[in-house]
């Protein structure tokens, strides 16, 4: 989401000279240097706003530790289905004038979950007559608490319990794209506080609902505020961030949503009560609130909407803050808003529509997100299904994306995007079809290639968030990036009943996202390279990207 120029081009000469690859460095009819010939060239290059507010520097700090914090209120709603709503073992109850003695006996078998026999007027069990739908259930009290004993969602109704979590999937593509289109006319801050404040309030409301409807309703709007939390925490870092520093926000997101993970599983065992588990997830948002006071609006945004004074104050006062010189801001401010003029202050996919490049962009991007994202929560609730126990498994798996967000950050900052992508992908998929191959009495080593399976796709997530931003301008990035977003979480809904596929048929689900992955990394190849490019500003600009990556493969 940043839109780099001079100071940017060296970040991404630095970047060049430690990959060895001379194509990272594209012009973008900016600089001296290098002229394409489907550029015009400019009488002086303009300033960018990633360049006036320079190298990483406190401000560009605070905003990362609140992608870490607010990786917390977000993990926690998009993971915490076997904590709120986890497998509970269950038959059916006797009905209330059975005067027998046995019937834990008769029916506690995997075939009595849903059905049992007849019990006549009489009290007495009839196993000659056919079975009968249970109307109520006895639940194993030694397990951990979830809604399902609550609301009894199991046999018929066990459809809800994987509802519980595609609502929020939900809740998250609807509030992906009304954040988005909201915070390119009002503001990229104005949004992200709305969004910390109702998911606030959304998240600890839930706890206190009385039945699973009105909880799911609940839930939804909570899920629909951490759509905002999560797109607009990173457009303002990444319109602030010079390109040899975007890698940081990967860092920020893939560390903070690492260690909530980490933490939930020993949360969710030391409440032993799922509604706590939920009011924890609202109340983690007030780590942010202190936070909404010290952030400033994005600059690029206030000057591509025209609202030129607010923008220098906005610049001002982030210099400041990261203890920068602000003499020569002044100076500088004509050929920003000269820059930012540019191109529409925001735009549709009307706008980007007649681009061809931009156009094919987007569309490949909606089918990366959407493979993607089932991949990511796929592997995130499968784990309760490899055997053994799922508290473990599940904080086994997650401890897979701390050195995920480690790697990925030399991955984002060092690799090709194209090329680092595929080939992760293919790993992903490889150890994905591996769990689906191993028998279930090999826990261990299904638990391991799940691990695998987790890292690979956390740093593809990761990348891929980066790489959406590289490719469209400032005038859309927003809204493209939500668009996608929207695409994702569309596919992720159908993430939680991957677990029930798993009853039916053990591999199934694991054979699935191996396929799914590796079509993925074929996709990709269509793509154009961005590392080290500035991010454009305009639909012209972002139309030339694919094309310049012709141009240099031909030596122009």
């Amino acid at each position: 989401m940043i839109r780099p120029v001079d100071s940017d081009r060296q970040a991404g000469r630095a970047s060049t000279a430690a990959t060895g690859t001379e194509d990272d460095i594209q012009d973008d009819g900016h600089q001296e240097e290098t002229v394409f010939l489907d550029r015009e060239p400019m009488d002086a290059p303009q300033a960018d706003v990633s360049e006036v507010v320079g190298k990483f520097g406190r401000y560009h700090f605070i905003l990362i530790v609140v992608n870490i914090l607010r990786a917390i209120p977000i993990g926690w709603t998009l993971t915490s289905v076997d904590f709120l709503a986890g497998d509970v073992d269950h038959y059916c109850a006797a009905p209330a004038h059975y005067n027998g003695s046995d019937w834990e006996t008769v029916v506690n078998n995997p075939d009595m979950r849903c059905s049992r026999y007849h019990v006549d007027e009489s009290g007495t069990l009839n196993v000659s007559h056919p079975p009968e739908a249970c109307s109520s259930w006895k639940y194993n009290e030694t397990q951990p608490s979830s809604a399902v004993v609550e609301w009894d969602l199991v046999c018929e109704r066990a459809w809800m319990r994987s509802a519980i979590q595609s609502v929020a999937f939900l809740g998250q593509l609807i509030g992906a794209l009304v954040f988005g289109k909201l915070a390119d006319k009002y503001g990229r801050l104005l949004m992200f506080d709305v969004a910390a404040v109702t998911m606030l309030i959304f998240g600890a409301a839930g706890s206190f609902a009385p039945v699973v409807e009105m909880f799911n309703a609940i839930r939804f709007l909570q899920a629909m505020s951490t759509a905002g939390l999560q797109t607009l925490s990173a457009a303002l870092y990444s319109e602030v961030a010079l390109p040899a520093d975007r890698n940081y926000l990967h860092l920020g997101m893939t560390l903070g949503l690492g260690i909530t993970q980490l933490l939930l599983p020993a949360m969710a065992k030391w409440f032993d009560n799922w509604r706590y588990v939920q009011l924890a997830t609202g109340l983690s948002a007030i780590a942010l609130l202190p936070f909404l006071l010290y952030l400033e609006e994005s600059p690029r945004w206030l000057l591509s909407v025209g609202q030129h004074k607010r923008g220098e104050r906005a610049l001002e006062r982030i210099l400041r803050k990261n203890r920068s010189d602000v003499t020569d801001l002044a100076k500088k401010m004509p050929q920003l808003i000269s820059k930012a003029s540019c191109g529409p202050p925001s735009a549709g996919l009307k706008d980007l529509w007649p681009h061809q490049n931009v156009r094919r962009n987007l569309f490949t991007m909606f089918l990366l997100w959407a493979i993607n994202n089932l991949a990511l929560f796929g592997i995130t609730y499968l784990p309760s299904k490899l055997g053994g126990d799922r508290f473990f498994n599940f904080t086994a798996a997650s401890s897979a994306e701390i050195p995920a967000g480690f790697v990925g950050l030399y991955v984002i900052r060092k690799l090709r995007r194209r090329n680092s992508l595929t080939g992760i992908l293919l790993i992903c998929s490889s150890a994905l079809l591996a769990t689906a191959l191993i028998p279930m009495e090999f826990v261990y080593i299904r638990v391991a290639c799940m691990f695998v399976a987790r890292f690979c796709v956390v740093i593809t997530t990761a990348t891929m968030w980066v790489f959406t931003m590289e490719l469209f301008p400032t005038s859309i990035r927003s809204f493209a990036l939500s668009l996608c977003f929207f695409v994702g979480r569309t596919s992720a809904a159908l993430a939680p009943f991957l677990r029930d596929l798993a009853d039916y048929y053990q591999p199934a689900p694991f054979a699935l996202l191996a396929i799914l992955t590796a079509i993925c990394a074929v996709l990709l190849r269509i793509t154009p390279e961005t590392l080290g490019k500035p991010l454009p500003d305009t639909m012209t600009e972002a139309d030339r990207i694919g094309k310049e990556d012709k141009l240099s493969k031909l030596g122009v």
